[in-house]
């Protein structure tokens, strides 16, 4: 055949055939492993098509265009051009092959088609509009339609800009489409053959989920996670992920996301054989390849496929011969490592519990990093714990601290952190340099060519306001925290720096107030009780505000008052880019305002219990004691507001970058880059990055969305729990006593807060002052962190609910439905259905 090949008769290198994608499934076929079957469209077949319709003229005029610079014709061009494509006719000859091959192989059968790039310096498709999939497609007539469709897909705005800068001429590419009969997965997933964790060589990382797997590399599900050793030929862990959704092929042509049914998320979707059994395949591959692999799998009917297989070349790919001794010592070593890793994550994941995108890597680090910075200046060097690489690739760098010789006079240095003079001005001046110069910003009106250099101004701010909150506020918290530690104990063995801020004006405590002060409003006046109802059931929340401000001057004066003082505050607070804040989206703030509006309850002012604790200090202890004590809690108390206050700044600072990138993508950008591929650049880039140099960058772009899939992984990873342990039992500690039955609610982040119904057992990761008026409609908690002396053990106290925390994983291991017995006098969580 001139314009079709079978799968099984290409090889690796036959790239400007079969392009990358056609010539890798060949490579596996003839490496005997089991690939579904298909052809592929080749190089021949797209200018067949192209020339049989006198398409050519047409691509030249997009050319032209594109070297004129010229881009509003361009774009209509291009539009023009993909629809000539799509109406086009295939020829006679081709049309008989494609009929002859798909009859020979796939009648009957849905396929899934895919287009593969065949220029070899453009194979995988590296550039945006070249990785278009179609999948379930059913009969001729609609394959015909797909490839038209793949065909098209060569001719983006971006993709013809790119090839342009990178010196490619359009008239001179062309694309392959692959047509492969498609796997109505039962399981699906993803093996790496090196874990991209630990990158312990010996482990094989599986994850796996039920239906195709294009929710798993998508990240729309947690997966069931798995450690198999290839040394020691067993599973060396498993985690069990939520699986909350499957993708299935449905009876038309395409596929449907349904919920999966509560009782197969209970139990892993792959058992033990199966798991052997990709580990088996997945080394014969990596063998072949010679070199790590990233591996595409699904399971048909109890048959494993292979789907696709990607060198992992960003992984330390060196082997040596060691010895029994030196391969246990090596296993101790990943062992400690992996718990280093864990340990150290632990902190990051809680500030950033989405994976983080690259625009987001570096301001989140810089902000987590701060206390590396004061540790330097002190004689302990201590690398970053967490890298990203060129390519968008995160990668743990857990490694011992080095020490200067200055190291020495850290104990004499101690002194300077406890001074709350000094600590107080420095960090007020800290405070009032940036808010003059956030005051000096107007995100909406900085003119276009000055945005960039604004994003760059904020985020400078926003760096030193980090340093400044860790050396003059958090630090010293911290330090005098643990000197009043022996008193505190001595007046009550169950108090904790927690306790100590009863009754204090701090930014979250005064938003929460603030919220009750808008439900009570609604809740007394029934036409802003009406509006806000059909607000929240139309979801419409920007013009339910509107109209809740017509109804009620009352409410027009609060709700102005809270935005201009709390409206920069976002669902992930650490996070500069790809979160939003309430005055861009409101839904996260109804989500909040639901849970007082719900609430029976009122929040308390904790005044009688600061009272009550300032009582038994002057009681307890000699007065020489209780001043000293009383002093340093009072200093704690004024760390904690000026803490709080630089965190609201640090969000305005990254709220006011937010809308300057939508501004700059809907300007200089605009038609070159959207919002979702701008989280693809990093904080340099987006900052001095011109409209030629975005578009030299969409192959960069298009590889680091495609490592976020890894990143996703890795993420969900680190935070998992590796212990497998018995779902109808979860152990953990008692953050307060008392013992409940009822019905789980997982929540997430703010913006689920609207969720929980009032009596629900609320179960979350950790908790923070954002999350106190949870505690006034559940009937207990439960979290994966935390202690007797955490903000939730705190609050559950102080609203008699009982809390089981440190339960390792109960948001995966639960779920929405669940009934469980809350058992807070022995820290056990019972799973009863």
């Amino acid at each position: 055949m001139k314009y079709l090949v079978k799968l099984q008769e290409l090889k690796k290198d036959d790239v400007r055939t079969g392009g990358g994608k056609a010539s890798n499934l060949g490579e596996l076929l003839r490496g005997g492993f089991q690939v579904p079957e298909g052809f592929c469209v080749n190089s021949a077949g797209f200018w067949q098509f192209i020339k049989s319709n006198n398409i050519d003229s047409e691509i030249e005029k997009v050319v032209n265009a594109a070297n004129d610079d010229n881009r509003t014709e361009l774009h209509e061009l291009i539009e023009n051009l993909k629809q000539i494509i799509k109406a086009g006719n295939f020829s006679e000859d081709l049309r008989t092959e494609i009929e002859s091959l798909y009859n020979e192989l796939l009648k009957g059968k849905k396929v899934a088609v895919r287009s593969s790039a065949t220029a070899e310096d453009l194979k995988d498709a590296s550039f945006a509009g070249q990785q278009e999939t179609y999948l379930g497609v059913i009969g001729i007539d609609e394959l015909m339609n797909k490839i038209k469709e793949c065909f098209a897909s060569l001719y983006d705005d971006r993709a013809i800009l790119y090839r342009k800068k990178m010196g490619f001429n359009s008239l001179n590419v062309a694309l392959a489409v692959v047509v492969q009969a498609m796997i109505g997965s039962d399981v699906s997933g993803v093996s790496f053959t090196e874990n991209p964790v630990s990158r312990n060589s010996d482990e094989i990382m599986l994850n796996a989920s039920y239906g195709l797997g294009e929710s798993i590399v998508s990240g729309q599900v947690n997966p069931d996670i798995f450690i198999y050793s290839k040394s020691k030929k067993e599973i060396v862990s498993k985690t069990l992920g939520s699986k909350q959704t499957a993708i299935y092929m449905n009876a038309n042509n395409g596929t449907d996301i349904v919920e999966t049914d509560v009782e197969k998320r209970k139990i892993y979707s792959l058992t033990n054989e199966q798991i052997a059994e990709i580990a088996e395949v997945s080394e014969k591959i990596e063998a072949m390849y010679k070199m790590p692999m990233d591996i595409e799998w699904a399971y048909e009917n109890g048959k494993l496929y292979i789907l696709q297989a990607r060198a992992v070349t960003t992984l330390n790919t060196e082997t040596k011969t060691e010895t029994k001794t030196e391969t246990a010592t090596q296993e101790e070593k990943n062992d400690k490592q992996e718990k280093s890793i864990r340990m150290q994550m632990n902190n990051l994941i809680e500030h950033c519990p989405i994976t983080p995108y690259p625009l987001d890597f570096g301001p989140f680090m810089t902000v987590m990093n701060a206390k590396q910075v004061i540790f330097a200046e002190h004689g302990i060097v201590q690398d970053d714990v967490l890298l990203m690489d060129d390519d968008g690739l995160i990668l743990t760098n857990v490694k011992k601290p080095k020490y200067k010789l200055s190291v020495v006079k850290l104990p004499f240095q101690m002194k300077g952190f406890l001074e709350f003079d000094i600590n107080k001005a420095e960090s007020e001046k800290s405070l009032e340099k940036a808010k003059n110069d956030i005051a000096g910003i107007d995100p909406y009106k900085i003119p276009e060519d000055s945005i960039q250099k604004t994003i760059a101004k904020l985020l400078d701010i926003a760096k030193k306001l980090s340093y400044a909150r860790f050396r003059y506020a958090i630090f010293p918290y911290v330090c005098q925290a643990e000197f009043m530690e022996r008193l505190l104990h001595k007046v009550d063995s169950k108090l904790s720096n927690y306790d100590l801020m009863c009754d204090l004006s701090y930014k979250t405590r005064d938003m929460n107030m603030g919220l009750a002060k808008l439900a009570k409003l609604i809740k007394e006046d029934s036409e802003l009780k009406k509006i806000y109802e059909e607000g929240m059931a139309s979801e419409d929340y920007e013009f339910c505000i509107e109209e809740m401000k017509k109804a009620s001057d009352a409410f027009t004066l609060q709700i102005d008052l809270f935005l201009a003082e709390f409206g920069w505050k976002s669902d992930n607070s650490y996070v500069a880019f790809s979160t939003t804040s309430w005055n861009e989206n409101k839904a996260s703030l109804f989500s909040l305002l639901s849970v007082f509006v719900r609430a029976e309850a009122s929040m308390s002012s904790n005044e009688s219990r600061y009272v009550s604790i300032m009582k038994d200090i002057d009681s307890k202890l000699s007065a020489k004691e209780a001043t000293k004590l009383k002093t340093k809690i009072e200093n704690n108390r004024k760390y904690h507001v000026l803490r709080e206050e630089s965190l609201y700044l640090l969000e305005t600072c990254y709220g006011y970058s937010r809308i300057l990138l939508r501004r700059l993508i809907d300007g200089k950008f605009k038609e070159i880059l959207s919002f979702e591929e701008a989280l693809y650049l990093t904080e340099k880039e987006i900052c001095t990055v011109s409209p030629n140099q975005i578009i030299s960058m969409a192959d960069k772009i298009a590889l680091r969305n495609e490592n976020r899939k890894k990143n996703q992984i890795i993420w969900e990873n680190l935070e998992a729990h590796r212990e497998d342990h018995s779902v109808t039992v979860l152990y953990g500690v008692s953050g307060n006593l008392g013992k409940v039955t009822g019905k789980v609610k997982i929540i997430q982040s703010i913006s689920e807060f609207g969720k929980i119904q009032e009596g629900e057992v609320l179960v979350c990761r950790y908790t923070d002052p954002e999350w106190t008026p949870l505690f006034l409609i559940a009937s207990a908690v439960i979290s994966d962190t935390g202690g007797p002396l955490s903000h939730s053990a705190i609050v559950a106290r102080e609203y008699g609910i009982p809390a089981v925390l440190a339960t390792g994983d109960a948001t995966k291991r639960l779920y929405d439905g669940s009934l469980v017995e809350v058992d807070g006098d022995k820290g056990v969580v019972n799973v009863l259905h």
